[in-house]
């Protein structure tokens, strides 16, 4: 599989970019691209070609991660697109996780992946719903259920994607980080989307994230 991988960051953030971009470089996949946009970094020049910073005015709007996100989409070479915010980490097993699950499920448009709080419970917002007629919103759900997938929210944090589906369905750029534009996202495509989760490739946050005030309550 060829990836394009896409990190949204902002100042001062260059040492949690390097490392997001460390543990993409140690996945050893043959065809890759790093876009990184958005900070203002001292030096853009690196030994690794596949890595291209594209310049990104934080003072237009800040917080306008809709706009990097698109923008980025626009330059990827790859279809199978993995955006991401700088504070994520792959697992080793990342790249062989996609590989097994490809195996399994060739179409999708949108796929989640197991995410990992800094100590080690899982993400509540990784897989769950948004309004679900029974379930309601917010409520987990296990990996291997894809039941739901008409009521589910995808977190703008961290989602794989794919070029073509992503390009004819931005994010709406009228909204910023925080403003639920992820929620105005699912709201948008949920009843259409081939949304999948790609349980064998998981990531790690690596930064204390908000989520952690609510992960034991949530998954209780």
């Amino acid at each position: 599989m060829e990836w394009t991988f896409i990190i949204c960051t902002h100042n001062p953030n260059q040492e949690r970019v390097d490392f997001c971009i460390k543990t993409i470089e140690d996945l050893q996949i043959d065809n890759y691209e790093i876009i990184v946009i958005g900070g203002n970094r001292e030096s853009k020049k690196t030994k690794n070609a596949n890595i291209t910073f594209l310049d990104f005015d934080e003072n237009v709007r800040p917080g306008w991660t809709t706009k990097k996100k698109n923008l980025a989409a626009k330059a990827a070479k790859f279809e199978n697109l993995c955006i991401m915010h700088d504070y994520f980490a792959l697992d080793y097993n990342w790249y062989n996780g996609w590989l097994q699950f490809q195996q399994e499920n060739h179409n999708w448009d949108i796929a989640c992946n197991p995410i990992e709080l800094i100590n080690g419970a899982r993400a509540w917002t990784d897989w769950l719903t948004l309004n679900d007629p029974k379930l309601g919103k917010a409520t987990p759900i296990e990996y291997t259920d894809w039941s739901k997938i008409s009521f589910q929210y995808v977190s703008g944090g961290y989602f794989c994607i794919k070029k073509t589906y992503f390009l004819n369905n931005p994010l709406s750029e009228e909204l910023g980080s925080h403003e639920r534009e992820d929620v105005e996202w699912a709201e948008r495509l949920q009843k259409t989307w081939k949304l999948v989760c790609n349980k064998y490739s998981i990531v790690r946050h690596t930064k204390v994230h908000r989520d952690m005030s609510v992960w034991r309550k949530k998954l209780k």
